[in-house]
């Protein structure tokens, strides 16, 4: 989830690794992104260090967009902004309610680019851009 990372650290990962995981509705899947090196994972060898990979090709679409999710409220102690492309477009709709109150509770300022007029409701102004290059920014009300 963090890089670079040794093996022995991801074995026992932080505390704050864990909350952003459970965040990002990724709780049942702690032990697993923290299995031992097996015949389905990857380890990489670095110059400094060696990191494991878990299976993550077995993570579904939005099994790996939440990922990215606790990866980004991982991080949100250095960042101040995150640009979110279509962040939940492969989640059911009770997932992406959930991982955007995440969002909103924890990362102080987001863009989101989104086709889903769900999201809208996690915003405070639409900025919408026309064929033309013409565009409005407005509150959303």
């Amino acid at each position: 989830m963090v890089y670079p990372r040794a093996v022995e650290d991801v074995m026992c990962p932080t505390e704050r690794e864990i909350w952003a995981l459970k965040t990002a509705m990724l709780e049942d899947h702690v032990q697993f992104l923290t299995e031992s090196p097996n015949e389905d994972s990857h380890t990489l060898h670095g110059t400094q260090t060696v990191e494991h990979i878990p299976a993550c090709e077995k993570f579904s679409t939005g099994q790996r967009q939440c990922l990215s999710i606790a990866r980004l409220l991982y991080h949100t102690c250095t960042s101040t902004v995150a640009l979110l492309d279509e962040v939940t477009s492969a989640m059911d709709e009770w997932t992406e309610k959930e991982i955007y109150s995440a969002i909103v509770r924890h990362v102080p300022t987001f863009v989101s680019i989104g086709h889903r007029s769900s999201v809208r409701k996690f915003h405070s102004h639409e900025l919408k851009i026309r064929k033309d290059g013409s565009y409005s920014f407005e509150p959303l009300i």
